[in-house]
């Protein structure tokens, strides 16, 4: 990804931009420098996302912003209901509690920006909505994904994660059924 993000800023001419891999807990950058530290669904893969905040609060400048961006995986709309829709979720949560993952994290963003050490913190969010279109076959793409790993911890059998697979193909195909992807909570806060 970070060859991919080099290779499109030099695409379009971008010659103040700089790239790095660093781990979340320790991101190697210099604190209190920064204006903005921002993340979007990165929080809810880490076993930690308190001590991840912290270091993002770390290189902010007094008076600076943290912004994050996760998912809840609850929080989802199919109508009308299709049993792939709900088997799909289930999965996914399962398997990220089985990892030490928050794919239930939007919700209670606001809360980790509290422990994380913000007073105030700020809230939006985010449902986006379909009927047809490119956008309907990401579940599909995502449990294609997933599924290998699902079967491979006994949370599904092979079968079964066939036939997810196939209602999932089939609702992105049915411009009948409306879509709600999983609620986006943006949370924001001053150092």
């Amino acid at each position: 990804q970070i060859e991919l993000a080099r290779k499109q800023a030099r695409d379009r001419g971008l010659t103040n931009i700089e790239f790095q891999a660093a781990d979340a807990y320790s991101p190697r950058l210099p604190e209190n420098s920064f204006d903005l530290a921002y993340c979007r669904l990165v929080l809810m893969h880490l076993t930690r996302p308190v001590d991840a905040l912290q270091a993002m609060r770390s290189l902010v400048k007094p008076g600076g912003t943290v912004y994050c961006e996760e998912m809840d995986l609850g929080c989802w709309l199919c109508d009308p209901p299709v049993a792939a829709m709900s088997q799909f979720f289930e999965l996914n949560v399962a398997l990220g509690e089985l990892r030490g993952e928050h794919f239930r994290l939007g919700s209670s963003l606001h809360q980790v920006f509290r422990e994380a050490g913000f007073e105030k913190p700020e809230v939006d969010s985010n449902f986006v909505l379909v009927l047809r279109g490119e956008e309907k076959r990401l579940l599909w793409m995502t449990f294609d994904e997933f599924s290998p790993e699902a079967v491979r911890e006994n949370l599904i059998s092979q079968s079964g994660a066939n036939q997810i697979a196939a209602g999932l193909r089939d609702l992105a195909e049915d411009e009948t059924t409306l879509f709600g992807f999983p609620l986006l909570v943006q949370v924001w806060a001053q150092r």
